[in-house]
């Protein structure tokens, strides 16, 4: 029976790459020949629509409890469980995103990230980080923009939330944005019981990941925001403790969240 079980996994696993290649493609496409055209709103809505297509396709549904910000300047700090997260706050918000200088190297997709307005940091060099801070303190102050970044540095379990790390706290204090916190659970459909299928964390391989995630059936993704608070005066240290509690007392609230229409 295991066997069967896996090997339907596997199957599925194979049909539902092939149809993520597919909306990755179409969005590539989008991004190519009709962005150029738009304005911030439509590629926001297009981006939007496209998030939504492949969470639909790994079996999850955004669920939301709070105020989404749908105009900045606002720093969301989130904690990060999955590669699925990226996927959910982009459904639950027209957000760019702080990612690893790794990311922008990926075939495509890397492209697509940066075209999405995303900033790229080398979060093991002082000196790209404090180019990273300028630049996202820029986009906030010039662009009013929705920025999100993963505080802990790294995936986990999902059972907890872990060290929050402040530095890129400085560039919303520097420029005098607000700050918002954002929980991130992941419920199994079935019973609502927290799941950590979906955990990218080590040592999790993204296939063995992928496996895991599309074996346990279907999600609800749980995004809670907290209330924006002002950055101003705080020092980031003591910011980014509060942004924790706040993320740790969403996730154990009551869920009162509406789903998401996809």
């Amino acid at each position: 029976m295991k066997m069967l079980v896996a090997l339907r996994t596997r199957l599925r696993l194979l049909w539902v790459l092939a149809a993520a290649i597919f909306i990755v493609l179409r969005g590539y496409l989008t991004m190519r020949l009709v962005f150029p055209f738009c304005g911030l709103a439509a590629k926001q809505a297009l981006t939007q629509r496209w998030a939504r297509a492949l969470l639909r396709l790994f079996g999850v549904e955004v669920a939301i409890s709070g105020a989404a910000p749908q105009t900045g300047p606002v720093l969301l700090a989130a904690n990060h469980i999955s590669w699925l997260d990226i996927l959910v706050l982009l459904a639950a918000a027209p957000v760019q995103f702080v990612a690893r200088i790794e990311n922008k190297h990926w075939p495509i997709l890397g492209w697509m990230t940066q075209q999405a307005g995303a900033v790229f940091v080398e979060r093991q060099s002082a000196r790209d980080m404090a180019r990273a801070i300028d630049k996202v303190s820029a986009s906030l102050s010039d662009e009013a923009a929705i920025i999100a970044f993963f505080p802990e540095g790294q995936t986990s379990s999902g059972a907890g939330v872990g060290t929050f790390h402040g530095n890129l706290l400085q560039a919303a204090i520097s420029a005098g944005s607000p700050v918002q916190a954002v929980a991130l659970d992941y419920r199994l459909a079935r019973d609502g019981s927290r799941s950590s299928a979906v955990s990218y964390a080590n040592p999790l391989s993204l296939l063995q990941s992928l496996l895991n995630t599309l074996g346990s059936g279907s999600y609800t993704a749980q995004v809670g925001f907290a209330e924006a608070m002002s950055s101003t005066g705080q020092q980031r240290k003591v910011l980014a403790a509060h942004l924790r509690q706040q993320v740790i007392a969403l996730r154990e609230a009551p869920s009162n969240a509406d789903n998401l229409k996809q």
